[in-house]
């Protein structure tokens, strides 16, 4: 038995809320004075911005379930294509926030080394982090759905996101409705894996095309 994430579009938006409100956190902790909130204000914001944080973790843990993988390997070739919409937009959020923080510094005149340091190490360690997520990539099929993530954080795709699946020189696309965190998989069928991920799909949401 797993217990994995079950990927909605309510459950990306916390998800992706939860990591700015952090940043936010960082920032209004980082330039309080410059922006002449006093320390109880800070703390006030910070408060706040905690107990939203919980309220969404408490969700995210809420919102696990637990299944039975019938099939689930390591991603390899195939491909799995986020919804540019939920990449976009939190990447668009975090650059103006990025850049606001900045803006900040430098206009109190205060040196801007401290953030170089913050945002290098930052970006070290979320670039150690994509590189394990990148390498623990996985995708399977149990009752319930496609899974689908790195290992230690699977997320479950519920039958009823599918919009289409079709299948094209030894290639089957699985593409999902509009806005869904996912928009499309690409499973090669020439494999063992394919093969099998092929025959219980169709088992599970009738002929593909």
């Amino acid at each position: 038995m797993l217990l994995v994430q079950l990927l909605t579009k309510k459950s990306e938006f916390y998800q992706q809320l939860l990591m700015i409100l952090l940043f936010w956190g960082f920032i209004v902790y980082s330039v309080y004075t410059e922006l002449n909130i006093s320390f109880y204000g800070m703390l006030g914001s910070l408060i706040l911005i905690g107990a939203v944080g919980f309220y969404l973790i408490r969700f995210q843990l809420k919102n696990r379930v637990g299944v039975r993988p019938q099939l689930i390997w390591n991603l390899n070739n195939n491909r799995v294509q986020k919804n540019i919409f939920w990449i976009g937009i939190p990447f668009l959020v975090l650059t103006l926030l990025t850049l606001f923080h900045f803006y900040i510094v430098y206009k109190s005149g205060t040196s801007l080394e401290p953030l170089y340091w913050d945002y290098g190490i930052g970006g070290i360690l979320g670039l150690a982090l994509y590189i394990f997520q990148f390498k623990t990539r996985m995708i399977g099929i149990c009752d319930e759905g496609i899974l689908t993530g790195y290992k230690l954080e699977l997320k479950l795709i519920t039958w009823n996101h599918i919009q289409d699946a079709v299948i094209k020189d030894d290639t089957l696309t699985i593409t999902f409705k509009q806005f869904f965190p996912i928009s499309s998989m690409t499973i090669h069928i020439n494999d063992e894996f394919g093969k099998n991920f092929k025959t219980l799909l169709e088992y599970k949401v009738g002929n593909i095309s």
